[in-house]
């Protein structure tokens, strides 16, 4: 009744049912905030700011596998009885269903989006037990990357490298691409790197003694700093 006065006086807009709505649970808390309920008034703020329905999908996926798989009333569980034991459940559920790490921490993140929601729009809880669940994932195995020696371009790759970059050069509109040709000249002549070459500036053509060179000031290691003559 008292939602319905306030929809009266306040208008029927999303915005004044999200009010009454907020209202309501402040008034009357020991009814509580159930997890079907944020995640119905999560997927609604979504829907309103232009989420795709394959987005809204995932949300209900998620959200109904820790539901179903980790709450004892699913989803008419209260948000404030969501424990972070129930929490490390699902994510030990979610290692099994997302074998890829940045999926299964996407899917992990979701769900503390959503209790974040809980807590901030309908009061739902005082705490979110996802607030550090993802970094209990274990870490991504990279593996050890072989050492592999860096070989000189061949005269027959020069020669099939070089025309086509010139001709991307000459037809250029942008100044990058304009640049693709004497960078990559400047890079085959003195073995620069590339960050080396794009941080110069004029002054750093210099002369003694009637031999040009270029002073590398910025370098990625102490031994990069040096003088390469030009001649």
């Amino acid at each position: 009744l008292w939602l319905a006065a306030v929809q009266r006086e306040t208008g029927s807009s999303a915005q004044s049912r999200q009010f009454a709505h907020i209202m309501s649970r402040s008034i009357d808390k020991k009814a509580g905030v159930t997890f079907g309920e944020v995640l119905k008034e999560y997927k609604e703020r979504r829907k309103a700011d232009g989420a795709q329905q394959k987005a809204l999908k995932n949300i209900d996926r998620v959200a109904n596998i820790f539901a179903d798989e980790c709450l004892p009333n699913g989803l008419k569980t209260l948000q404030a009885s969501v424990t972070k034991q129930q929490a490390n459940e699902f994510v030990k559920i979610a290692q099994q269903v997302w074998p890829g790490r940045k999926t299964c921490a996407d899917a992990i993140s979701l769900l503390s989006t959503i209790f974040n929601h809980g807590m901030k729009v309908l009061d739902a809880s005082e705490k979110n037990p996802f607030k550090y669940a993802v970094s209990t994932l274990p870490k991504a195995n990279r593996g050890v990357r072989k050492a592999r020696s860096n070989e000189a371009y061949d005269n027959d790759q020069l020669s099939a490298m070089l025309p086509s970059l010139a001709k991307l050069s000459s037809k250029g509109r942008s100044e990058a691409t304009l640049m693709v040709l004497p960078v990559t000249l400047l890079a085959l002549y003195t073995g620069m790197r590339i960050e080396e070459i794009c941080s110069l500036k004029v002054s750093d053509v210099r002369s003694v003694d009637g031999i040009d060179y270029i002073a590398v000031s910025k370098s990625k290691s102490n031994a990069g700093i040096r003088e390469i003559p030009l001649n």
